[in-house]
């Protein structure tokens, strides 16, 4: 989705993969054979735009609405890969005149078996149901818990990490919102985790800040085989412990995925 869009008619694009909400689509089988692409993020759906069904016309994202314009057929190619085909148009998504860049906005196409239609799966985390309530949030490895610096509440306040004390620096609530993500809040202040700045670059410092209902303040919980990551739905980075520093007072910041003990974390009620 161009630019993370989460807004209705956000544009589709291609981009080199960045592990981000943007780059993650839910894929389901309705009951009459076709298929959705949902957006976990948005919790919206892709759809030719407009109901249209000239070739070139856009390919963006909307809310769901149980239309033709959202349902899709995935049928094999002579590719190797699948061709993803308009149940109301019959026709491919396409990269337009085959141009394979960041930024090139996805079309609807006459079925003609080039590379430009041809597309692939793979799969990826789904997102983990928590049960709303209050928890402290463990480092998976290492005996260290996600902590507002101080206790302090005033906006801006590091996120770090600290051997357990029992404060109530060290509790958060996880509340699931309509789009499927969470907000993680300090019971004692109100006030939220967030990514600073709506920042997407790598180090972004995570810090509390007054409720604002942006993406910045929203969180993808994911599982692995023993813990969980938790990721910014703003930028698709995982919270993460700099520098790997396993010790206390070690700040908390956004970072791309890459599986260390640093991104693996616990929930403990």
């Amino acid at each position: 989705m161009s630019g993370g869009g989460v807004v209705n008619n956000s544009t589709i694009q291609t981009y080199s993969k960045n592990g981000s909400a943007a780059q993650i689509w839910q894929v389901t089988r309705l009951s009459n054979g076709y298929y959705t692409f949902m957006n976990p993020q948005s919790g919206k759906y892709l759809e030719i735009k407009a109901a249209a069904t000239a070739n070139g016309t856009r390919v963006n994202l909307y809310q769901g609405n149980g239309t033709d314009a959202q349902q899709w057929v995935i049928v094999p190619n002579s590719s190797g890969g699948y061709s993803i085909l308009s149940k109301l148009a019959g026709k491919a998504i396409d990269i337009p005149a085959n141009s394979y860049n960041n930024g090139s906005q996805l079309q609807i196409y006459a079925s003609n078996n080039t590379l430009a239609q041809s597309w692939s799966f793979t799969n990826t985390s789904t997102p983990t149901p928590v049960t709303d309530g209050i928890y402290r949030i463990r480092n998976l490895t290492h005996p260290l818990f996600v902590d507002l610096a101080g206790n302090n509440s005033a906006n801006k306040t590091q996120i770090q990490v600290y051997s357990e004390n029992n404060t109530p620096a060290q509790l958060w609530k996880f509340t699931k919102l309509s789009n499927g993500n969470y907000e993680i809040s300090n019971p004692n202040s109100g006030k939220c985790i967030e990514g600073a700045g709506a920042n997407l670059s790598n180090g972004t410092k995570v810090q509390l800040y007054q409720r604002n209902g942006t993406m910045a303040q929203q969180w993808i919980i994911t599982s692995f085989s023993s813990g969980i990551r938790i990721k910014n739905a703003n930028s698709g980075k995982s919270l993460d412990i700099k520098n790997g520093n396993y010790s206390p007072n070690a700040p908390l910041q956004l970072y791309d995925s890459n599986y260390t003990a640093a991104q693996q974390w616990q929930l403990i009620k």
